[in-house]
């Protein structure tokens, strides 16, 4: 395994903006908006059902955005991380998990699953108490009982679902592409889930 704070960071400092408290970017607009652990609705990570009221609100607005972005042929974000993801339990940070870099999840996510191996990355949409059903595109960690682990966030949001990366999959794609996120905000010819899916072995079961 790569020591992240040595060799990947300077190769990867250009991060794409995407905004929303769901990406730790409080100042920009943001964009409003199933698998490790065992939870209610299925093997793997997480739960395939939702868990909470605020899941259920959480998923069901994802589905009425992916109806205006999705285009034949090609899914949304939102309709990717429908298709894959997985309901994951709030929890408060843990004491042994530092408070990191605001408007930097998907930085801040990777680097510590880079350097924990106990830990998954995940990626998808997470809602706030502020303004609850908004989802807003974020990245975590889970540890193996389904349970979050928000490095960016001060506190935790009220509903997290998306897609856990096998750790493999996030350095191969971190190196590959130079920008932190698995689910591209604008796709390459050489990236584009949206229209080729991810790879065998990319999503942790």
């Amino acid at each position: 395994m790569l020591d992240v704070g040595d060799e990947v960071t300077p190769g990867l400092r250009r991060i794409i903006n995407r905004g929303g408290p769901g990406s730790g970017h409080f100042g920009h607009q943001g964009r409003p908006g199933e698998r490790g652990g065992s939870l209610p609705g299925g093997a793997g990570m997480g739960s395939a059902t939702p868990v909470s009221d605020a899941d259920t609100i959480l998923t069901t607005n994802m589905r009425k955005m992916d109806g205006m972005m999705s285009h034949p042929g090609r899914s949304s974000n939102y309709g990717l991380t429908l298709e894959h993801g997985r309901y994951f339990t709030p929890a408060e940070r843990p004491k042994d998990i530092p408070k990191m870099e605001n408007k930097a999840c998907y930085e801040n996510a990777s680097l510590l699953a880079l350097r924990r191996p106990d830990l998954t990355y995940v990626e998808g949409f997470a809602t706030i108490p502020l303004v609850e059903g908004m989802p807003f595109a974020h990245a975590w960690l889970v540890d193996h009982k389904g349970t979050v682990i928000d490095p960016t966030w001060e506190a935790p949001g009220t509903s997290y679902f998306g897609i856990p990366f096998t750790t493999e999959y996030l350095q191969e794609t971190l190196l590959r592409n130079k920008v932190y996120g698995m689910l591209p905000d604008i796709p390459t010819a050489e990236y584009d889930p949206g229209k080729n899916g991810f790879r065998e072995g990319a999503i942790k079961r």
